[in-house]
């Protein structure tokens, strides 16, 4: 017989410690199967990961571009009235108090509500999945563009339309710190031609 036993079931000195615990009889291995049916505690048969729904994904992904929009009409009015002349005139205070501005304020607080309540719903269901969420928790807190390309990274989605939807979700981005940016130098402009 080949291997590390006799037929009369004795190991041949310095035999495989793993298999010195079994023993040959009438042509079947008796003893500890533990190697073979996952009793070891050392090896485990990696866990079959669930299926991830893209609800709370989906959602985000509306979210997100709806703070740009909303963000952006409001900068706009505030840089329309932000003159120096109207704010003495009382234009700027008119319209902080104003029916349109305070309503866009109150989406704007309840999509950033909405966005934390549905980054977390979505974290916590990828967790119970069984993926890792490390990189995830950082994307959402640190850098959010990235977060969709690095969701569909780790549960092995295809990456065409996160990466397509995160390049137009940056470019809205740089366009509304663009616009907001040239607003403030016209604004500082008009005040120092006022004067």
């Amino acid at each position: 017989m080949d291997g590390n036993y006799t037929n009369g079931g004795q190991p041949y000195p310095g035999g495989d410690p793993q298999w010195d615990n079994k023993q040959w009889n009438n042509g079947q291995w008796q003893g500890q199967q533990q190697y073979w049916q996952g009793g070891n505690p050392q090896w485990q048969a990696p866990q079959p990961k669930s299926q991830v729904k893209d609800v709370f994904c989906n959602l985000l992904l509306v979210i997100f571009i709806l703070q740009i929009v909303v963000s952006l009409v409001m900068l706009n009015d505030i840089l329309s009235v932000m003159q120096f002349s109207g704010y003495y005139n009382g234009a700027y205070p008119e319209l902080l108090y104003s029916g349109g501005y305070v309503a866009c304020s109150v989406i704007a607080f309840a999509l950033s509500i909405a966005m934390i309540v549905f980054l977390v719903l979505d974290i916590v269901k990828i967790n119970k999945a069984g993926y890792k969420i490390t990189g995830l928790i950082l994307f959402a807190i640190f850098l959010r563009p990235g977060y969709y390309i690095w969701r569909a990274y780790i549960l092995g989605r295809k990456k065409t339309f996160p990466i397509i939807y995160t390049v137009i979700y940056s470019l809205l981005v740089a366009g509304s710190v663009i616009y907001s940016v040239v607003g403030i130098f016209r604004m500082v402009f008009d005040m120092a031609a006022y004067y």
